[in-house]
């Protein structure tokens, strides 16, 4: 589901820059645009990734301009080097059948290999990368490394060890301001949900049928007034229950749940320790304003 919407996300992204114009005459392939963190984006990188754009997804309900390829390219290396700070390593990151995958949607398979030739690198960094980046971003830290989000899982861990300790579960919520809800799961019908005291408006913590799969599961192993012992990461937070009842098929869930911060506030936060030169700044200057996560970006011109 992430990968379809960073996907989507992505051609909005291309098509509403389809109207900018650049400031500057184009340049050389071999000039310097710019560097983000260790890596360096030259012309030749905004027009291959145009080139390669165009031949995958001909049908682009406008043509891709070369504002457009430089965003492509510029989220997908700023992703690369959140990942890197983090200690991942993207190119090794990426499975082959990753890779694959995306020349198989490739209207003109052939087309983007004529463009790449034999220049591994290349391709790698001027159409996998910036295809794959952020979602690898998101599936290996933002959701999968609990230390991403130091603080919230650090008061959650502190809950889990007060009513563990035998501190009252309602108690140790308000304590650690957590957002205690009533779940109530079944196997063959939607769960329902609902806050317990002040209504907080920021929906339910189990919201797909993945996670409902999850909480059926643990359910099954777990006794009846029993306090699961475990911290259960979800999407956008930490989740902490005892099991209220348990009835054939249907239980009651007293939830403990911590909030991570939102994904667009990580990914804020996290580009904006980036360090970002714009040698040649037209790109950047002609798009800035026109897209959200860029705004709060550190770049030096």
């Amino acid at each position: 589901m992430f990968e379809k919407k960073v996907g989507l996300i992505s051609l909005v992204i291309l098509i509403i820059l389809s109207g900018c114009q650049k400031i500057k005459f184009k340049l050389p392939d071999t000039t310097l645009v710019g560097r983000v963190g260790k890596v360096l984006i030259f012309e030749r990188d905004i027009q291959l990734t145009k080139s390669a754009i165009s031949a995958c997804f001909p049908n682009l309900e406008k043509k891709l301009t070369d504002e457009g390829a430089f965003t492509y390219l510029f989220k997908g290396f700023i992703s690369e080097e959140i990942c890197r700070k983090w200690g991942y390593n993207i190119e090794k990151l990426i499975t082959s059948k990753e890779i694959n995958d995306l020349k198989n949607k490739c209207d003109s398979p052939q087309l983007l290999e004529e463009l790449f030739g034999n220049n591994q690198r290349l391709f790698l960094k001027d159409f996998v990368i910036p295809m794959l980046a952020t979602k690898k971003l998101f599936e290996k830290i933002y959701n999968g490394n609990p230390s991403a989000h130091k603080k919230i899982y650090t008061k959650a861990r502190k809950f889990l060890k007060s009513v563990l300790n035998g501190e009252d579960f309602y108690e140790a919520g308000k304590r650690f301001h957590a957002r205690l809800f009533t779940v109530k799961i079944t196997e063959r019908t939607h769960f329902d949900w609902s806050p317990t005291g002040k209504r907080y408006p920021y929906g339910n913590p189990i919201t797909t049928l993945e996670n409902k799969k999850i909480y059926l599961k643990i359910v099954k192993k777990t006794k009846e007034g029993e306090l699961y012992s475990r911290i259960i990461e979800q999407i956008d937070g930490f989740e902490i229950f005892n099991l209220l009842q348990k009835t054939g098929d249907s239980a009651t869930l007293l939830m403990a749940y911590f909030p991570k911060k939102t994904w667009n506030e990580f990914y804020a936060d996290e580009a904006g320790k980036i360090n970002i030169v714009m040698k040649d700044p037209s790109y950047y200057l002609a798009v800035k304003d026109k897209i959200g996560w860029m705004h709060g970006i550190k770049v030096i011109y």
